[in-house]
């Protein structure tokens, strides 16, 4: 996850994603309500999205079995031709498990995800997923300051992650060892298609539970963005006004407007973030 973004001190505290919405229902109880809702990967519109390549290849090193297969396959009572054949037999199993698609299900049947952006005026984005310019953006100010935050409550807090892009789908070695959570998540939920690197995505995992809508902490809506051919501004300004009464603080609302001049969106008045040193904006050269 990146880890910079505004700084106090030398202290990086705080990064900022983006939420494309239509105008819609579900718009409308992030602001107010302050919900919002995870998808599982199943229903994603690419269908190549968390969808690895799978090498199935038995170790016949025992000592680098899991523990728990080794002991439920009784694989330490054989030896030789027994223990070749049983491993060739597991090989076999998990190969048709995974080509019928069960394997894959099984792992992300409890999963969930929320999808955020790094910038906040892609016209490609606005197109896509804010109904042609007539949706909203949400931009969601995340503290990552806090080390010890548990995974099992992490997505009320927004703890994302950035989709790394890629020409070829990563390669799962299955080989009866231990798995590493780490490799799973990154090679499973955090590669995409190098074709979408537009969305510069960042994503926040929900593993148990399955989809749904979830509240998500107060503190995190940090700005409405309005765009440019939204015909429901009042009505949004009013349910800003009032999530901002509710949380003791103002919540500035902008509007995008199209560019005279470049096909560019702008978004006057607002402030955009920097990470990493560069500025969170879809044309950096013009902010």
């Amino acid at each position: 996850m990146s880890r910079l973004s505004e700084k106090v001190g030398n202290v990086s505290e705080f990064i900022y994603r983006y939420k494309y919405f239509s105008d819609s229902q579900w718009l409308r109880a992030t602001i107010s309500e302050r919900t919002i809702k995870f998808t599982n990967p199943h229903k994603f519109n690419d269908p190549f999205d968390c969808m690895p390549a799978f090498d199935v290849r038995y170790s016949r090193d025992l000592s680098r079995f899991h523990p728990g297969i080794r002991s439920m396959l009784n694989l330490d009572d054989l030896s030789g031709v027994e223990l070749e054949e049983k491993i060739s037999m597991c090989e076999s199993h998990m190969a048709q498990v995974i080509g019928s698609g069960d394997f894959l299900s099984g792992l992300l049947s409890g999963a969930s995800v929320l999808s955020l952006s790094k910038i906040p005026d892609s016209t490609l984005m606005w197109s896509h997923y804010a109904q042609n310019h007539s949706g909203v953006v949400l931009e969601f100010k995340i503290d990552i300051s806090d080390e010890e935050f548990s995974f099992d409550d992490s997505y009320s807090k927004f703890i994302c992650q950035d989709v790394e892009y890629v020409e070829a789908r990563p390669l799962m070695l299955v080989d009866g060892s231990p798995s590493n959570p780490e490799t799973i998540i990154g090679e499973i939920f955090l590669a995409k298609s190098s074709v979408w690197s537009y969305e510069q995505e960042s994503r926040v995992l929900k593993n148990t539970g399955g989809e749904g809508v979830f509240k998500y902490d107060d503190s995190l809506l940090s700005s409405v963005i309005l765009g440019a051919k939204n015909a429901s501004e009042n009505e949004i300004r009013e349910l800003v006004s009032v999530a901002g009464k509710e949380l003791g603080r103002e919540i500035p609302v902008y509007k995008t407007d199209f560019c005279k001049r470049n096909y560019r969106v702008l978004i006057p008045d607002f402030t955009f973030r920097f990470e990493e040193g560069d500025i969170q904006s879809d044309y950096p050269a013009g902010r």
